[in-house]
Parts: C-alpha cells; structure tokens; sequence
C-alpha cells in the first residue's frame, strides 16, 4: 500500500505541494475541473505515485490516489 506524506523532500514544484489548488481532469469529458487541491502527496516505493485532492467547497478529501498527469496549477 503507498504511504501519504504532506511534504516529499525537495517539492516537485510549489503547483503540487499539499495545499496547492489544482484542476482536475474529468474522466466522463477529458475536460479539467477546478475547486480541488491538493491533500497528501502519495509515495509508493518507486517514488511519487500521486496525490489526493480535497474539494475546497466542503474540504472533503476524495479516496481515490491521482496521478500527477490528471492534475494541473488552478491558475493555468
């Protein structure tokens, strides 16, 4: 099972530090879903294997892992 960490080391870029706001990509219409950032980084033991995202408008963290690939800066 991949281990949750809220900080990686030296951070992949300040877009996917926890508390960092994402969009994330709809699997129904491939189109990107703002109001989501970023909970938990999930490592696994090659590395980083995603993350898992928190709805901003009730703070709920979502169970599903992320790939990295599915989310970009909010601000993109």
């Amino acid at each position: 099972m991949p281990a949750e960490s809220s900080h990686i080391g030296p951070p992949l870029s300040t877009h996917f530090a926890p508390g960092a706001r994402v969009a994330v990509r709809s699997s129904f219409e491939g189109s990107w879903c703002s109001g989501y950032e970023i909970a938990a980084i999930v490592l696994d033991a090659d590395g980083i294997a995603g993350c898992r995202l928190r709805r901003t408008s009730d703070r709920t963290v979502l169970p599903a892992v992320f790939r990295l690939d599915e989310v970009i800066p909010a601000d993109r």
